[in-house]
């Protein structure tokens, strides 16, 4: 019993003792068979139960091929910091702050994206900043050494600012703020980047020439930011706008103008002697100033005398309306307009004063009648005491009434004089109502019997008188004589419904006449119906005349001697033409001096002759000016029969021969003028100034068709030289037909241009260098050149040894390690084989060697490969081990185990 206790209490204090010894700390109560085996304290790295996530730093990225004892140097597990400057060298010493984090990831130590990075600091990379090399300003950027730089600009690009000279940026005194006037987006520094917000180069101002404002080269400063400081020439010489001068226009130009251009023009019109109101606010000034801005009139008439012309309702030119519009009407618009009505031909009078206008011009204003009927045919029809209409009371209103109103209304008997013996009869005694027609009989009964038969018309008044019942009527004593084949009818045939309200206008006889007279077809040509304008009371209605015919076809002057209407008409009003050629085709074919017909003259006859006869014709020469002394020479002298084609030579022979080869063109008229026959054809007066290749060759070779029509593009003469180019074959790669885009006009197309350049293959870089010296890259070929850089750089390639790219079989495309600017600095991407920091700042051969440039790790590392090989071991260590971590249990080997 006591030896069992004593193994009990031996046990016991073993285990107080082993707990006490814990080498992971004391506050370390993780389980231990998460790590370790259970028959020994050895831990299986493949049998490990242990998650590092359950802790405070999980392990992502390169961490997880990590050896422990990398980052736990004890076993005290919490003593671990988890700030990567604990376990990894500040490569940057200091520079860049101690959060490596903020830049890498557990991933790799390389910076993804550097840009952004960038952007996020104080010094945001923009524009031509983006794709800088870092070194340029990060001088120790080789040796990950980011020092502090000053952000200004002037700190970096102090040389640039002071071997400027255009413009001398030392002696303008320039701010050094740099971004005062260039972009920090733009890619140069030329004007296009410049920042001009001062003073905005915007609308007009939007020019690339600095100097078009900057005349005096290097003097950018002083400059007067007033309009009348460069414009001083255009307010004194404004063209065909007002004289500036002459109306004292301020010389402050953006009261009237914009910088998007001199017009249009905001100027105010109410400073001059003519404001602008209604209409006339929202009116376009070269509708008033087509003529300029100088001695435009004020008065209304000047500038709508075609408005008061062609006014039809009412017509003011038949109206004689005065001319001053403003009597009438204001300047918002034409209608309403506030008429005078007394001075037209129907003052208002009466109750016409205050009535609507619309209501006597309910149908416009022109062709209102002026007498009261054509108004109150209505209330004339409507009243009944006495019946008017039935009465047969005559139309005439005024006669009775007055326009203060209907009554009291003066009846004047005196249409029909009554004796004395009937003034104190009442009306009713002669009248009966409704109709109100005379009853003569009912006093006069016996009288009728004794002169008249049954049947005969009992209308007394007709052809007696009150005073003397014997009275033969006589027509001549109406307002209606009887003439021409009125003459000798009967009464009734124009008296059948009476004697009474018998109309006198033809019309209302003969409208059956007018409607079945076809030629003319009265009804169709909308001839007026008062048959007296044209027709007497002659029988047969002939003759006739035909006063409304230049309504028609206006008769001018060798028409108007035709008194015979047969000359054009032939009987016919229906059909005749109204064009000159429609009746004078037999002339146009049949002349001959010029043969009309021969040379298609027009056949608009009034393009040449007039109304007054054929000749003197005026035929106009403008196409080609012909001098004083051939003004009376006779058109046969230089125009041959039947071309009628310009025959120089009949009177130039001589000219000719002096000045010309045998074969030259005839064409004289192509080269010389008529008032000067000796001039020589400058062709530099032409659309197409002869420079280059083009002085001094044959006319021929470019007018051989004639001198008219010759087209001006290089293509059109050159088209064979574009077709036939082979280096390069324009036609193949599409080049542009403009030869002038590449090519001036010199001899042999040289030297020749090419500015398309970047369509084809982008001059950057050091290539931007010799983009003047084509010879550089093609050697006078332009056809097979390369466009990749080892087509060209094939011998650079094959020539570098450090490293040998041939020998290592590096990628031919160049840009993977360059850039355009230059073979160094290059950029060689490592990860494909991650280093540790440690490694970085070690030249390449250290650890490759030519010619092979395998990595030579056992040239620093051969103590460590004894210690852990045997001999014979392959001695690639990179397959096994990582640059972070040289022991056989790194995180390569343990993945060569898994």
């Amino acid at each position: 019993m006591r030896s069992l206790s004593f193994i009990i209490l031996l046990v016991g204090l073993l285990s107080g003792v082993i707990i006490a010894q814990s080498p992971h700390g004391d506050n370390f109560k993780m389980d231990c068979g998460l790590c370790h085996k259970s028959v020994d304290w050895k831990v299986d790295p493949l049998g490990m139960k242990f998650e590092h996530s359950s802790t405070k730093f999980d392990l992502i990225g390169q961490h997880q091929a990590v050896d422990c004892r990398s980052c736990h140097e004890t076993l005290v597990f919490s003593g671990a910091q988890q700030e990567c400057i604990s376990c990894h060298t500040d490569l940057h010493q200091g520079t860049v702050g101690k959060d490596c984090a903020k830049c890498h990831t557990p991933k790799s130590w390389m910076v993804q994206d550097i840009n952004g990075l960038h952007q996020q600091g104080r010094f945001p990379l923009l524009g031509m900043h983006q794709t800088a090399d870092c070194v340029q300003c990060h001088s120790r950027y080789v040796d990950l050494y980011f020092e502090p730089l000053n952000t200004s600009c002037y700190a970096c690009h102090s040389d640039d600012y002071l071997s400027t000279t255009a413009p001398n940026h030392t002696d303008a005194q320039f701010s050094t703020e740099c971004q005062d006037c260039h972009d920090l987006n733009s890619s140069t520094w030329a004007a296009s980047g410049v920042v001009h917000d001062f003073f905005p180069l915007i609308g007009g101002h939007a020019i690339a020439d600095c100097f078009s404002c900057h005349e005096q080269v290097g003097n950018f400063t002083g400059l007067s930011q007033e309009c009348i400081s460069c414009h001083e020439d255009d307010y004194n010489n404004p063209g065909n706008d007002p004289n500036h001068i002459a109306a004292n226009f301020p010389t402050d130009c953006q009261q009237c103008h914009t910088i998007y251009g001199w017009s249009p023009s905001t100027f105010d019109h109410n400073a001059t002697s003519f404001p602008l109101t209604g209409s006339h606010i929202t009116t376009e000034c070269s509708s008033c100033h087509s003529s300029g801005f100088a001695g435009t009139p004020t008065d209304c008439f000047s500038c709508h005398e075609a408005d008061f012309v062609l006014t039809t309702d009412p017509n003011h030119v038949a109206s004689n309306f005065p001319t001053e519009c403003e009597v009438c009407h204001n300047t918002s618009a034409w209608v309403p307009a506030q008429i005078d009505h007394n001075l037209t031909a129907f003052p208002l009078t009466g109750q016409h004063i205050t009535v609507d206008c619309s209501l006597c011009h309910a149908s416009g204003y022109t062709g209102t009648p002026s007498d009261c009927y054509s108004c109150h045919q209505d209330d004339y029809i409507a009243t009944t005491d006495p019946n008017h209409q039935t009465s047969g009371f005559q139309t005439t209103c005024q006669d009775c009434h007055t326009t203060s109103g209907w009554s009291p209304a003066n009846f004047d008997h005196n249409f029909y004089p009554i004796s004395s013996q009937h003034n104190d009869v009442s009306c009713n005694e002669c009248h009966s109502e409704p109709s109100y027609q005379p009853q003569c009989l009912s006093c006069h009964l016996e009288d009728f019997n004794e002169e008249h038969n049954p049947g005969e018309p009992t209308d007394c008044w007709g052809c007696h008188s009150t005073s003397d019942w014997d009275t033969n009527f006589d027509h001549n004593n109406t307002n209606f004589q009887l003439t021409g084949a009125h003459i000798g009818i009967t009464c009734q045939d124009c008296h059948s419904s009476g004697y009474q309200g018998t109309p006198t206008e033809c019309f209302a006889c003969h409208q059956t006449n007018y409607n079945n007279t076809t030629n003319p077809n009265h009804q169709v040509l909308v001839l007026p119906t008062n048959c007296e304008s044209c027709h007497s009371t002659n029988p047969g209605w002939q003759p006739a005349t035909f006063p409304i015919h230049n309504q028609f076809f206006e008769l001018l002057g060798a028409h108007v001697s035709i008194t015979n209407c047969d000359d054009c008409h032939n009987g016919d009003y229906n059909n005749t033409l109204n064009t000159c050629i429609g009746c004078h085709q037999t002339e146009y074919n049949g002349t001959t001096d010029p043969p009309h017909q021969v040379l298609n003259f027009s056949s608009d006859c009034l393009s040449c002759h007039n109304m007054n006869g054929w000749i003197p014709a005026n035929f106009d020469h403008n196409f080609y000016p012909i001098s004083s002394n051939h003004n009376n020479v006779n058109c046969n002298q230089c125009h041959s029969e039947p071309s009628y084609q310009p025959q120089c030579l009949s009177c130039h022979q001589d000219d000719f021969n002096n000045g010309h080869d045998p074969g030259d063109p005839t064409d004289c008229w192509s080269c010389h003028s008529t008032s000067d026959w000796n001039s020589n054809f400058d062709h530099n007066n032409t659309n197409f100034p002869l420079t280059g290749a083009h002085i001094g060759i044959n006319c021929q070779l470019c007018h051989e068709s004639g001198y008219q029509g010759t087209p001006t593009e290089c293509f059109a003469c050159h088209q064979t030289n574009y077709n036939n180019t082979t280096n390069p074959d324009h036609q193949v790669l599409v080049l542009p037909t403009e030869c002038e885009t590449c090519h001036t006009t010199n001899p042999n197309w040289q030297p020749a241009t090419f500015p398309i350049h970047n369509n084809f293959f982008q001059l950057i870089g050091a290539h931007a260098i010799i983009s003047e010296d084509c010879n550089a890259c093609h050697s006078g070929n332009y056809v097979n050149t390369p466009n990749t850089c080892l087509g060209c750089h094939q011998s650079e390639y094959n020539g570098t040894t450090d490293p040998p790219h041939q020998t290592l079989n590096f990628s031919e495309d160049c840009l993977i390690c360059h850039n355009m600017n230059g073979w160094t600095p290059a950029n060689f991407n490592h990860d494909f084989y991650p280093i540790s920091s440690h490694h970085n700042n070690v030249n390449c051969n250290q650890c490759h060697s030519e010619t092979s440039y395998q990595p030579q790790c056992l040239s620093c590392h051969l103590e460590d490969f004894l210690e852990g090989h045997n001999q014979g071991d392959p001695t690639d260590c990179w397959n096994c081990h990582s640059t972070s971590d040289w022991s056989i249990n790194g995180p390569n080997f343990r993945m060569k185990l898994e």
